[in-house]
Order: structure tokens, then C-alpha cells, then sequence
């Protein structure tokens, strides 16, 4: 892990206009560029909406897979008026030498006093060592698979755990019974990917938790009935095919966990 603290850009407003001026550092082995800010105050609700454009670019010889930058929100002498952070992450895909990436940094907030320039830094650097890589579903693919279950093609687990959340009250269900792990193991080999979707439900967190004879386990998080994935701030949620057979028999077991 490295953590920088330099100053890469400053930009003074100037009579409503942006004066940019550009300082490289690449020793720190990431160049950001700023491609546009604004900073707008709406006077009817005091809240200031803060928007970048940055172009990221690694200059070192290691594959990057996240970049931590500050915004500094400065007044006319300098002094900080709030700073806030921001966490570009590859996810599935690192950036290598002189390979750049757009990324954008929003945000609204009352402040003090209105910023006249801006400070942006990096404070920190992973590389693949540090943060791998993930494997973000692809469509078609099979849902085990997409999560790294592969042994279920040749290993029961000895235990599958189901919570289903009814809006805050919750079913559970522990299964043991060979058998029926047997039947619910091959209804959920049969569950594959369908395609990333914005829609998402609160109050309908629903678990499924596979554990195996070595003590380890692995359980997928599900937005109602699809899958939810998170990698630090970023998250996914992605549409199942043939689920419902799987989330049927898991239904028909689980009962109240209080009654």
C-alpha cells in the first residue's frame, strides 16, 4: 500500500471563470487530470453541488487496481474549508502502464464560505498484490460458477443456511438432511446470470450460506430475488434465471424466526 500526500492540481476561480494550472508528479506513479469542476451554490437551500472530471493515469510499472484521491475545497487565502475523498476502483479490470480512466466525483453539502480554488491530491495507490481482481458475473454464466462455488460439481456442503427478510421480519432455514441439500445443491447449479439491472428494493435482504466439511463457507447476499454484489462503494445487482425453482423449495423450509 502507498499513500501520497501531494498536491497535483490547483485551481482558482477567478470572476466565475477556472484558471488551471497543471503540476506533475509522477514520481507518486498516478497522474490525475482534472477535465472540468464546477462548484454551485443554491441560495434557496444553502447546499453547494460540487462536480469533477478526472482522467487517471498510471505511470508506474505496476498493474493498479484502485486510486484514492482528496478534493480540498480552499478560500481565497488558502486556508481549508473541507476535504473530501474519493476511491476509483478497477474492480475486474487494472490499469496498466499509461493506461488512463475517466472518473467522476459528485457530491452537495452547505458549506462555511464558497470555495476560490480547489486542492486535489492522491493518498493512496493499490496495486493487484494488494487488491486483487474480481470476477464480475458475465450474462449466461452459471451463478455458482460466478461466485466461485465450482466444488458444488463435486462437494455437497454439509449445511446451507436461507434467511428470507419480509420487510424487517425474517424466515430462517438450516438444512442438514442430506437429501434435501442433494436437491436444493442441483436446483441452484441450474441458476445462471441474466443481465446487470438498476432495479433495487429495500427491506428484502434476503442470505443463502453453503458450508462445507473443512469449516470453510460461502453465501451469496440477494436483493429480493437477485443477486447483489459489493466491492467497497461500488455495487452490482444482477437478474437470475431459473431461480425461482431453487427459491421455492428454500421458502417451503424456512419458518419465523421468532413466532
Amino acid at each position: 500500500m502507498k499513500k501520497f500526500l501531494s498536491t497535483i492540481f490547483l485551481i482558482t476561480l477567478l470572476a466565475g471563470c477556472q484558471k488551471m494550472e497543471t503540476v506533475r508528479t509522477e514520481d507518486l506513479g498516478v497522474e490525475i487530470e482534472l477535465i472540468d469542476i464546477s462548484a454551485k451554490e443554491n441560495r434557496n437551500t444553502g447546499f453547494t453541488l460540487i462536480q469533477l472530471n478526472a482522467l487517471i493515469t498510471n505511470r508506474s510499472e505496476k498493474e493498479l487496481t484502485a486510486v484514492s484521491y482528496e478534493l480540498q475545497l480552499l478560500d481565497e487565502n488558502g486556508e481549508l474549508i473541507k476535504a473530501y475523498h474519493r476511491t476509483y476502483f478497477g474492480e475486474d479490470k487494472s490499469l496498466s502502464l499509461n493506461e488512463s480512466v475517466k472518473d467522476y466525483m459528485g457530491f452537495q453539502d452547505k458549506l462555511e464560505k464558497q470555495p476560490a480554488s480547489f486542492a486535489l491530491k492522491v493518498t493512496e495507490v493499490k496495486d493487484v498484490e494488494e487488491l486483487p481482481l474480481v470476477h464480475l458475473p458475465l450474462p449466461d454464466e452459471f451463478l455458482y460458477q460466478a461466485i466461485g462455488l465450482e466444488r458444488l460439481e463435486n462437494e455437497l456442503p454439509i449445511k446451507i443456511y436461507v434467511r428470507i427478510d419480509h420487510m424487517g421480519a425474517e424466515d430462517i432455514a438450516e438444512i442438514e438432511d442430506e437429501e434435501t441439500i442433494r436437491k436444493l445443491t442441483d436446483l441452484f447449479c441450474n441458476v445462471k446470470i441474466a443481465n446487470e439491472t438498476d432495479t433495487f428494493v429495500t427491506d428484502n435482504y434476503n442470505l443463502v450460506i453453503f458450508y462445507f466439511t473443512d469449516g470453510t463457507q460461502k453465501g451469496i447476499s440477494l436483493n429480493l430475488y437477485n443477486l447483489e454484489i459489493q466491492n467497497g462503494h461500488l455495487g452490482h445487482i444482477y437478474e437470475l434465471n431459473d431461480f425461482g425453482p431453487f427459491w421455492k423449495a428454500c421458502t417451503e423450509l424456512a419458518e419465523p424466526e421468532y413466532e
